[in-house]
């Protein structure tokens, strides 16, 4: 390899913010499949899952800045810090790196009558008092 770093000289650690098998992991994993041919050193996917990606974010923030320990962010990772201020972790603590896959987001709610559109599902909550 000619970088031109010395670079990566030890493993590279992914965290993932959630339990093994699900899509995340399963993603981060084909991920670091791929890049692993690269590389002549190995990245690791490590699962540490709890509060929606927050513990993983969390520890990953809180670790040395030197490249070897990422953190494979989501949606969600970015919803904590606007839902939760008082998250341990801000998303200003992190630096995008490179978008690794888009995985589509999907909202579903049991058959209700006439809600076939999110707007029709939304008046039918606000006319029923769902909240």
């Amino acid at each position: 390899m000619a970088w031109g770093l010395d670079y990566p000289t030890k493993p590279i650690t992914l965290f993932v913010g959630y339990a093994a098998g699900g899509a995340t992991d399963t993603a981060a994993r084909i991920v670091t499949n791929q890049v692993n041919k690269y590389l002549e050193q190995p990245m690791i996917v490590n699962n540490k899952p709890g509060g929606g990606s927050a513990v993983a974010a969390d520890f990953v923030a809180k670790s040395k800045p030197d490249g070897y320990t990422l953190f494979n962010a989501t949606i969600t990772t970015v919803i904590q810090t606007v839902a939760n201020p008082n998250n341990p972790f801000k998303i200003s603590e992190f630096t995008p790196i490179v978008g690794l896959y888009n995985m589509p987001l999907v909202m579903v709610v049991k058959e209700i009558r006439n809600s076939n559109t999110i707007e029709e599902f939304i008046d039918f909550a606000k006319k029923n008092r769902i909240n």
